[in-house]
């Protein structure tokens, strides 16, 4: 599903197949009803789908969770929505791919976000810049949000 490789940090995100998920089904405070969906073995980081509208969320709504650190109870949990349904976020990422907004570097999905008015020309070189959402290294509250940068 996509991959970031920083010098001390590296992401590693696979899609889980059904039975996996299925496995991952949660019944906890902060992610009851939530089936895990994806899965990075190097940060255990996970985007979950909701399959009810409780704790804040809506159903189907596709999301990373979040601790909020500046509550006293740890099992609260912020979150950083990715899609409105499975379908949505899934079609939205095979977009990215086919498209070639995700570049692909030595086999691997990079997920950058490349807005077209980030590119300069002078004479005859073209800058462009990308950016990724780190939501592992992020937070809501206190709000520290952090993002890597590709610069072509």
């Amino acid at each position: 599903m996509g991959s970031m490789a920083l010098s001390n940090h590296y992401r590693s995100e696979d899609l889980l197949d059904v039975d996996t998920a299925a496995g991952g089904y949660q019944r906890r405070i902060g992610l009851n009803q939530c089936l895990p969906i994806t899965f990075c073995i190097h940060t255990g980081l996970s985007q979950y789908l909701s399959l009810a509208d409780v704790e804040g969320r809506c159903r189907n709504e596709i999301f990373y969770q979040c601790p909020d650190q500046t509550t006293h109870n740890p099992a609260a949990l912020d979150m950083f929505v990715t899609g409105t349904s499975f379908s949505q976020w899934f079609t939205s990422y095979v977009q990215h791919v086919v498209s070639g907004d995700y570049p692909i570097i030595r086999d691997q999905i990079f997920r950058y976000e490349h807005d077209k008015d980030c590119v300069a020309t002078t004479e005859e070189i073209t800058i462009s810049v990308s950016t990724s959402f780190l939501p592992e290294l992020s937070s809501i509250h206190p709000p520290h949000y952090f993002f890597t940068y590709r610069i072509r």
